[in-house]
């Protein structure tokens, strides 16, 4: 597991949807941006987990959101501080 595209990937849309209370639409959102807000990250570490995401934690998300949050483009302002 390499980004949370491939978590939402193995839940699916509508199973993560249904498990996070939220519409499928906002789900193919977080799949477009490549993150699962930690709010939801309690919701997915309680679920059964589908095939190849036995192992997830809450490093793992940890680390993941990490690398997403450094590979955002910073605006202008944060680039001159």
């Amino acid at each position: 597991m390499n980004n949370f595209r491939e978590i939402i990937d193995a839940f699916g849309v509508a199973r993560l949807a249904t498990l996070l209370g939220v519409g499928q639409s906002h789900v193919r959102v977080m799949k477009v941006r490549n993150v699962i807000p930690p709010t939801y990250w309690r919701k997915i570490l309680d679920a059964p987990k589908p095939q190849g995401l036995e192992s997830l934690s809450l490093v793992m998300l940890d680390d993941l959101y990490g690398v997403q949050k450094a590979d955002e483009p910073r605006t202008a302002s944060e680039a001159v501080e």
